[in-house]
């Protein structure tokens, strides 16, 4: 289930490891890639399978994914908002959406 691209990019952005949203989100993605519709559902269907895996709530994985994001935005910014279309405080959507997309190209 490791994905180095998707690490690395996370990396890129000043998001390491030792955050519990990191692992969410390389997780997400992982997901995502393998059934694009969990980007459409997030919260009846993504957080859930997330939160199974970590063994966490739901609300526990939106947290954890928004901190996450923010110390993205925080840390790399401009390349944030480039990957989100602009967005330069994307919602986790936004965010996994853009990431996939980078990754895809």
């Amino acid at each position: 289930m490791v994905d180095r691209h998707v690490e690395n990019k996370l990396r890129s952005l000043g998001l390491m490891g030792n955050y519990q949203g990191y692992h969410c989100l390389v997780y997400s993605v992982h997901l995502i890639q393998g059934d694009p519709t969990y980007l459409d559902m997030a919260t009846k269907r993504l957080y859930p399978e997330v939160a199974r895996c970590f063994d966490m709530n739901t609300g526990s994985v939106d947290s954890a994914m928004r901190t996450a994001i923010s110390l993205c935005c925080t840390r790399c910014g401009a390349q944030v908002t480039q990957m989100c279309g602009g967005k330069s405080r994307p919602t986790v959507t936004e965010f996994l959406h853009g990431l996939v997309e980078q990754l895809a190209e």
